[in-house]
């Protein structure tokens, strides 16, 4: 026995696979998590992670030269107090001990702790009153390291502030 088509409904024709909705639906999953890979490979690659050091092995190899350094400033009894002016950017350091006293200027770096190109390196020149002054640009609000240092690099200060305070202490730090 046969089955004969329903001669009341008129037959349909199947559309083309590519004009359906379901085949387009589920390729748009595979798509979009290729297009999305594509993003995050552009994004890795133009981003450069300023936390992570490339040459970390030099660095730690360097870290008993910065020990040293603090030890020297410490055995020195050095100690550093700065006031900062963030509307002129202004900088006054008045440092504690006399056998430095020949010194005409320091050096003060400002490394910000996540961003390496907010990073600033100054010079500080001694005024007549005795004091060490300068300018700093643009000082974002923030977390930073300051390192306070002569031209020769023989003794070390550190200092760790967060932005907007405008009275830093330098310490040895061992």
């Amino acid at each position: 026995m046969t089955i004969a088509a329903n001669p009341s409904t008129p037959e349909q024709p199947i559309p083309a696979w590519y004009k359906q909705f379901w085949p387009w639906f589920l390729m748009s999953f595979p798509a979009a998590a290729v297009i999305a890979g594509i993003i995050t490979i552009i994004i890795a690659t133009s981003n450069h992670d300023h936390v992570v050091v490339d040459d970390y092995y030099k660095k730690g190899l360097a870290i008993n030269r910065v020990i040293d350094q603090q030890e020297l400033a410490a055995a020195m009894g050095l100690t550093a107090n700065v006031d900062y002016v963030p509307t002129t950017g202004e900088v006054e350091l008045k440092i504690s001990a006399e056998s430095i006293a020949s010194l005409q200027s320091l050096s003060l770096s400002l490394v910000h702790t996540t961003r390496a190109d907010l990073d600033q390196h100054v010079l500080l020149h001694k005024n007549q009153q005795g004091l060490f002054t300068t300018t700093i640009k643009d000082l974002q609000a923030g977390r930073w390291n300051l390192i306070l240092e002569p031209a020769d690099k023989q003794w070390r200060l550190d200092a760790h502030v967060v932005l907007p305070s405008t009275h830093w202490v330098f310490t040895p730090n061992v």
